[in-house]
C-alpha cells in the first residue's frame, strides 16, 4: 500500500481531534493559572480518536470520532455521541443524539451559531453525503440539505462567516485511490448549496489550508508517483467567494509531506514542521534531504522558512493558532519573533491524534490514541478518554 494512502486513512482516522488508561498520571484540577495545565473533569464520553471539536464562547462541543469495540477491545467502530464542556464551571453534559451516524469522516466548523458536520458519513466509501447542524443553545439537531459532491472523506472544510467551503478529499476507502479537485459552499440561512467554479488545482490528497478574511487558501498534494530523485511538491490556489473566482498562488517551496490543519495568524498561513527535512528513502529512493515546513505571505504571495524548531516533547498533536502563538506537538512558535518554546510538561499520557480547542484562554486537549515510549508497541493504540487545558503565561 502506498505511503501517502497509509497516512489518507490515518488522517481520516484520527485528525478530526477503548481502553481507559487506569495508571494515568495526575495534576491539578479546578482554575487554571497562567503558563500551566489543569486537568479536566472526567467526560461522559468513551475514550476516541478522530473526532471533532468547536469552541461556541461559552462551551467546548466534542462529537463523534472512532472508539474501540466493546466486544474485545480491538476493533474500530464509529462512535456517534457527543458532549459539551464548561470550563468555567469545569463540567460536562451530553449533547442530544445526531440524526445520522458517528464516524471520523466528517468535518466540523462553528458558525458562530451551529456546528455543521458534513462528509462521508461511516465510511470513507463514494456515497451520499451526509450532513447537520448542532445548535447547543437549543440541544437540537437539524439535517442540512444534500450538496452537489458525493460524501468524502480528508476534505477541507472552512468557516468564512457566511458560508461553510469545503474542498477536495478521497471518495473512496482504502485500497481504492480516488480524489476530488472539486469544491461547494453551504448557506445555513438558506439550508442551500453552490458548487464552486474548477480552480486551477488538481485532485489532490492531504488538502489543508485556512479562511484568510477575504479568501480561502488551499493547498493539496497531487496525485501520482512521486518524481524521480526528488520529493512531491503541493500546488497552492486561493479562492476569492464574493468574486467566485480562484487564483493560483506560488507553489510551495517544500516538500509536501505536511497534513492539515494550516494555521491562519496576521496574513500568513503556517505549515510548521518539527522535522526540519525528510528523508526521502521513505518513499522512492531518493536520499537529499528537503524542507517539510513553510510560511505563506498570502498578500505578497511569497514562502518563507521559519527557524528550525528545538526537540519536541514526545507528544503528537495538530497545530492550532492560539492568539499570537501556534502550537504543534506541546511547543509553541512565536512569528512575531520567528521563535520556539516548549509548552510546560503536559500532565495526563503522552497522545497522538487528540481534539485541540482554543477558547481564547485556554488551550483544551482532549483524547486520542496513547503514544508508545522507546521499545513500546501497540497494536491496536489505547485510545484515551480525558483531557487538560492550558492557559498561556503572562
Amino acid at each position: 500500500m502506498r505511503k501517502e494512502l497509509v497516512w489518507l486513512m490515518i488522517a481520516s482516522l484520527f485528525a478530526a481531534c477503548g481502553t481507559v488508561a487506569t495508571d494515568a498520571p495526575g495534576g491539578d484540577r479546578g482554575a487554571s493559572k497562567p503558563g500551566s495545565w489543569r486537568v479536566l473533569a472526567d467526560a461522559p464520553l468513551s475514550p476516541r480518536s478522530g473526532h471533532h471539536g468547536v469552541w461556541t464562547g461559552r462551551e467546548m462541543v466534542l462529537w463523534g470520532g472512532t472508539e474501540l469495540s466493546d466486544r474485545d477491545g480491538l476493533e474500530f467502530r464509529p462512535a456517534g455521541d457527543g458532549a459539551a464542556y464548561d470550563p468555567a464551571q469545569d463540567s460536562w453534559r451530553k449533547i442530544s443524539p445526531a440524526p445520522f451516524g458517528g464516524g471520523g469522516n466528517l468535518s466540523s466548523v462553528w458558525t458562530g451559531r451551529e456546528m455543521i458536520l458534513w462528509g462521508g458519513g461511516d465510511d470513507a466509501g463514494a456515497s451520499a453525503s451526509v450532513g447537520g447542524a448542532y445548535d447547543p443553545e437549543a440541544d437540537a439537531w437539524r439535517v442540512i440539505a444534500p450538496g452537489p459532491l458525493p460524501g468524502r472523506a480528508g476534505h477541507l472544510a472552512v468557516w468564512t462567516g457566511a458560508e461553510m467551503i469545503v474542498w477536495g478529499g478521497s471518495l473512496t476507502g482504502a485500497g481504492r485511490e480516488r480524489y476530488d479537485g472539486r469544491g461547494a459552499a453551504y448557506d445555513p440561512r438558506t439550508d442551500s448549496w453552490r458548487e464552486l467554479p474548477r480552480g486551477p488545482l488538481p485532485a489532490g490528497y492531504d488538502a489543508t489550508g485556512a479562511w484568510t478574511g477575504s479568501e480561502v487558501v488551499v493547498l493539496a498534494t497531487p496525485v501520482g508517483d512521486e518524481p524521480a530523485g526528488a520529493p512531491k511538491r503541493a500546488e497552492a490556489a486561493a479562492y476569492d467567494p464574493a468574486r467566485d473566482t480562484w487564483r493560483s498562488l506560488s507553489r510551495p517551496p517544500m516538500a509536501a509531506y505536511v497534513g492539515p490543519p494550516g494555521a491562519f495568524l496576521d496574513g500568513e498561513l503556517f505549515l510548521l514542521s518539527l522535522g526540519g527535512t525528510v528523508d526521502g528513502g521513505e518513499t522512492n529512493g531518493y536520499a537529499r534531504p528537503y524542507e517539510t515546513g513553510g510560511i505563506l505571505n498570502v498578500v505578497r504571495n511569497q514562502w518563507r522558512a521559519h527557524s528550525a524548531a528545538p526537540s519536541p516533547p514526545n507528544q503528537s498533536w495538530p497545530q492550532v493558532a492560539l492568539e499570537d502563538e501556534i502550537v504543534i506537538d506541546g511547543l509553541a512558535y512565536r512569528p512575531a519573533d520567528d521563535s520556539w518554546r516548549a509548552l510546560p510538561d503536559f500532565p495526563l499520557h503522552p497522545r497522538e491524534f487528540p481534539c485541540l480547542v482554543w477558547t481564547g484562554d485556554e488551550l483544551i486537549v482532549w483524547g486520542g490514541a496513547e503514544l508508545a515510549e522507546g521499545d513500546v508497541h501497540y497494536d491496536p493504540a489505547p485510545l484515551l478518554g480525558d483531557g487538560a487545558a492550558y492557559a498561556p503565561g503572562t
